[in-house]
């Protein structure tokens, strides 16, 4: 995007875009996990270990810099409380109700599987 090409040709590329996307408000996590992703093209894709850029001693340190940087400042991230027991068990009793109305039991039981699965709001989209 910051040189106008698909994708980028040379390491010097990619600590263009992530420099970038640094000068824009970003979250703390997004240098990494822009390496993980380009880790991950290049290995499907077939790149030899020795050229792909994820591997690049330069790209490394710039990942590792910029996260510090996003991250000065910030709260430690918090962890949620975990759901209540109580509740878990009136959400299990309202799926199996066949009085209940069909949409409330589905949307319960929806709630139930992110409990079981550990799943945050967005991954069930």
């Amino acid at each position: 995007l910051v040189h106008g090409v698909a994708w980028p040709v040379g390491p010097h590329q990619f600590q263009d875009y992530l420099w970038a996307q640094y000068d824009e408000p970003c979250v703390r996590t997004l240098p990494q996990t822009a390496l993980q992703s380009l880790g991950y093209h290049e290995k499907v894709g077939g790149v030899p270990v020795a050229d792909r850029m994820a591997a690049n001693a330069g790209v490394l340190q710039l990942v590792d810099f910029l996260t510090l940087q996003l991250s000065k400042g910030k709260p430690p991230t918090k962890k949620a409380p975990p759901p209540c027991l109580v509740f878990l068990v009136v959400l299990e009793f309202v799926v199996v109700d066949e009085a209940q109305p069909l949409y409330v039991r589905a949307m319960d039981w929806v709630v139930l599987v992110m409990v079981w699965a550990s799943l945050r709001f967005d991954d069930t989209l």
